[in-house]
């Protein structure tokens, strides 16, 4: 069975975002949003949206908008900006999308194509200390995009 274009994309962000990471190990990257015990730090990636709008004239085939949460758990402050940052920049770039049927990483697999940015938002949530175990920093970023095939 054959991935749907959509899960394609949501492993290439996930690894994108794990290969940011590739070379500091100490920063955990997860394909969901932590729902265990947390360990610090960790990036959780998960896909939250997908908007299709009307894009030409004549065609019923809208122009898909996905957003992904892209949250940082830290140990600090400091450590929540740095992880975040690091993050951030590296985002304004198109994401290369690939054809995960072929394989995964570290495999080589061909690049089908790529997100496109539209919106990067980022927001500071704040940890009320009374209500969690572990005090810690965390942050969201919310990501956009859309997608252009290469094929």
């Amino acid at each position: 069975m054959t991935m749907f274009l959509e899960r394609k994309q949501d492993q290439s962000v996930y690894y994108f975002i794990k290969n940011i990471f590739a070379a500091i190990p100490a920063v955990k990257v997860v394909d969901e949003y932590p729902n265990q015990l947390l360990t610090l730090p960790t990036v959780s990636v998960e896909n939250m949206s997908l908007t299709i709008r009307p894009f030409e004239i004549g065609n019923r085939k809208g122009r898909r908008y996905a957003m992904w949460a892209i949250d940082v758990f830290a140990t600090s402050k400091t450590q929540r900006d740095d992880i975040a940052y690091k993050i951030l920049e590296t985002l304004e770039y198109n994401i290369p999308v690939y054809d995960y049927d072929q394989g995964f990483p570290p495999t080589t697999v061909p690049q089908i194509g790529v997100l496109q940015p539209e919106d990067i938002h980022y927001n500071i949530i704040k940890v009320i200390p009374a209500l969690v175990d572990t005090l810690y920093w965390r942050s969201l970023i919310n990501l956009t995009s859309t997608y252009e095939s290469k094929i």
